[in-house]
């Protein structure tokens, strides 16, 4: 065998090393999920098996990781840092407090927070509220004026006239079928008796209280009167997830 076959020889031998390496790593991977009790992905990328394959900011999918910040506001420094693989931000967030209370050797956590819209859930107000940390996110409160469950007798239907103007979720599914069902800001919630109402004036609790505390309310009081005014093989059930933590109407 001459010099010039024996190098390609060679550069094909530590390429396929190369590759059962990254191989060895990813089925690994697994095993290592088990043992901290993580779920374990449909999917794990050969090139980095730590990561997780999540959705690009400029679109498509690719092996991605999570970096999380936490900055102390009066000097601007950043005190806190990580990399997650979960593309759930939000639920590193008490973590990162913890993080930094023992790094910089603090004597309390810190009495302020300011965090952006995602972190703004009921398990986290309830988690701060836990350790006497007040919460700043922004919160979206804007009611369209245009929304026709808002009326003034809850009790009352909606008026047929006005049907067209209830908020409407729509969906396009794998099969090719269509389904619609009202959209959760159809419904208006009930501050005094803590219920939410249908848009066919029916009064809805809220049937239990998932992990991540918000309330799932099943409207299948509704099904009826949105089949009465829609195409038949458009409607399904509604269930929609509704905010557990709230003060007044949405």
């Amino acid at each position: 065998m001459g010099g010039e076959a024996r190098e390609r020889l060679h550069e094909e031998l530590a390429d396929i090393r190369q590759r059962k390496s990254k191989v060895d790593s990813a089925c690994a991977e697994p095993e290592s999920l088990q043992k901290q009790g993580e779920r374990i992905p449909d999917r794990l990328p050969i090139t980095d098996p730590q990561s997780r394959t999540n959705p690009n900011k400029e679109g498509g999918f690719a092996p991605n990781n999570t970096p999380t910040v936490t900055v102390d506001i009066d000097s601007g420094l950043i005190v806190g840092t990580d990399v997650h693989t979960s593309p759930v931000e939000e639920k590193f967030m008490m973590g990162q407090i913890t993080q930094v209370v023992e790094s910089f050797s603090m004597e309390a956590e810190p009495k302020e927070l300011l965090a952006d819209g995602l972190i703004c859930s009921g398990e986290k107000l309830a988690a701060c509220k836990d350790r006497k940390i007040d919460l700043y996110s922004p919160v979206k409160l804007s009611v369209d004026s245009s929304n026709a469950a808002f009326r003034k007798d809850l009790i009352q239907p909606v008026a047929s006239e006005l049907l067209d103007q209830l908020p409407i979720l729509k969906t396009n599914h794998s099969d090719g079928r269509k389904t619609s069902q009202f959209h959760k800001n159809a419904f208006v919630y009930d501050a005094d008796k803590d219920c939410y109402w249908c848009p066919n004036g029916n009064a809805i609790p809220h049937s239990r209280i998932a992990e991540s505390l918000v309330r799932v309310v099943v409207a299948s009081n509704c099904i009826q009167f949105q089949a009465t005014h829609r195409p038949a093989d458009e409607v399904q059930g509604t269930s929609t997830l509704l905010p557990e933590h709230r003060s007044s109407s949405l």
